[in-house]
């Protein structure tokens, strides 16, 4: 402890002697030398003050850019819930509920499965009209991704409804190719109004 203590005295004692050294080199030197630290010093002042005045600038148009940013996407969300989602989320949830009474239909063995694909075809015609579309006017992004699940859950269900091969008055095939697809659905429509950032 003592000799770091000693330590650190005997270089503050060498620090507290550098200027003096300077001094000394300064006024011993030819003026040359002056002359050539003068500008030195002179240069890599300006050249510092520069650095400091560009960094301050990209600092500030950064977090401008940021906080802009933020309120476009706060707006959005806000026009969205105002708009959008206070007077017709009702109807998605309209729509599952309409969906999943027509898909029950599929587990009485004589189901009409041609009645059965025009309502299903009805109750997506209804969704994207009175719920999918008005998502564009907020964000072109949002729409297009809750569409495209839309359509691809649409032909999926089409496409197991129209197979011949397949009773879906069988309960493991109802559930596999009917319910859980339909589960899944509705998790993946409320999981990207939920992840929705206004972004």
């Amino acid at each position: 402890m003592v000799e770091d203590t000693i330590f650190i005295e005997q270089a503050l004692d060498s620090l507290s002697n550098v200027p003096q050294a300077v001094s000394v080199f300064l006024n011993t030197s030819s003026p040359i030398y002056k002359s050539i630290l003068d500008d030195i010093y002179k240069i890599a002042t300006v050249i510092i003050a520069s650095f400091n005045a560009w960094f301050a600038y990209v600092i500030f148009k950064l977090k401008n850019k940021k906080e802009d940013e933020t309120k476009e996407a706060d707006r959005k969300l806000a026009l969205m819930k105002t708009l959008v989602l206070d007077y017709n989320l009702k109807h998605m949830y309209s729509f599952f509920d309409d969906l999943i009474v027509h898909l029950n239909e599929l587990k009485q063995k004589n189901a009409n499965k041609k009645d059965i694909e025009q309502h299903i075809q009805t109750d997506f015609k209804s969704l994207n009209e009175s719920f999918i579309n008005l998502l564009a006017a907020i964000d072109l992004n949002l729409h297009s991704e809750l569409l495209q699940k839309s359509d691809n859950f649409r032909d999926k269900l089409v496409e197991n409804i129209g197979d011949e091969g397949i009773n879906l008055y069988v309960s493991q095939k109802y559930s596999e190719l009917i319910e859980d697809p339909y589960c899944k659905f509705k998790q993946d429509m409320i999981s990207c109004l939920f992840n929705y950032k206004g972004k």
